[in-house]
């Protein structure tokens, strides 16, 4: 037979110690038939049961960071709406992470303009007609904003690694007049684990 521990609550770190951890007794009274079976105890015996809750470290430099996008001239890169800058590469490392299944939601602090695209609003009082852009690490598809996006394991979960979640940002145009100014933006991002 397998057993299956499930989960009923919070896990916590610790350890279950040894002993019986599940025993039943079964019943059979039916038509011509009557008996009784008894279920042998399964037991842990000596061992030691220890949840793992899985989880990482986000790494103090990827924590709090700041991505140049550049400096462009507008007239010959944003010739007309949906057009970009070249994309930079963004990135949030990891450190002990024991085989947990990493989810990255992306937060932005200003106006989401289109969360499927992953375009969110520049800060208030800089350039108009351009947004920024968040894309998948090889650049070929958006970042999707304010939803939980599967990234995939950091190793099996006997063993501690590091994993780096990888993405590209740039600027996109969004309007037909682009002014100049300071481009900036800001987000957050909220790091699952399962």
């Amino acid at each position: 037979m397998k057993y299956d521990l499930v989960v009923t609550g919070t896990v916590g770190a610790g350890s279950l110690a040894g002993g019986t951890i599940w025993q039943s007794i079964w019943h059979d009274i039916g038509y011509n038939v009557s008996g009784n079976m008894t279920g042998t105890p399964v037991s842990a015996g000596t061992r030691v049961i220890r949840p793992v809750v899985p989880g990482c470290t986000v790494d103090s430099a990827s924590a709090n960071q700041t991505i140049g996008l550049g400096s462009y001239q507008s007239a010959k890169t944003f010739t007309g709406i949906g057009a970009t800058s070249p994309s930079k590469p963004v990135s949030v490392l990891l450190h002990n992470c024991n085989g947990a299944q990493i989810s990255i939601n992306l937060q932005p602090t200003s106006n989401v303009v289109s969360a499927t695209n992953g375009t969110f609003a520049l800060t208030s009082g800089g350039a108009t007609g351009v947004a920024i852009q968040m894309l998948n690490a090889a650049g070929t598809a958006p970042f999707p904003l304010n939803q939980a996006v599967a990234m995939g394991a950091a190793g099996p979960p006997t063993a501690v690694a590091d994993f780096t979640v990888g993405m590209m940002a740039r600027y996109v145009q969004t309007a037909v007049a682009v002014t100049p100014g300071a481009a900036n933006g800001a987000l957050q991002f909220v790091m699952s684990y399962q």
